[in-house]
């Protein structure tokens, strides 16, 4: 990108008009052999779900609780605050 200077007196400002060039990078990467490509995974169009539609976690993406994320919560609220 290239950007001139703004000269008026004893003021130096950067131009306000600036010539760029947009681009995309792109990589890849050579598999190993007998290696298959990842499933390519996409969202869902925005029309894909009628709008009354019940969302499920799943549907969002939502994990389920693990037995210890629970056990640490009950641990926690059985504690009471310290009164000090």
């Amino acid at each position: 990108m290239v950007r001139g200077w703004h000269l008026e007196g004893l003021a130096v400002r950067p131009e306000h008009r600036m010539v760029g060039h947009t681009g995309f990078l792109i990589t890849a990467r050579r598999m190993a052999d007998g290696v298959s490509a990842p499933e390519r995974r996409r969202r869902p169009a925005k029309g894909a779900y009628p709008a009354d539609h019940d969302w499920t976690p799943e549907d969002v993406g939502e994990r389920p609780v693990s037995d210890k994320k629970l056990r640490r919560v009950r641990r926690d609220v059985g504690q009471a605050p310290d009164p000090t």
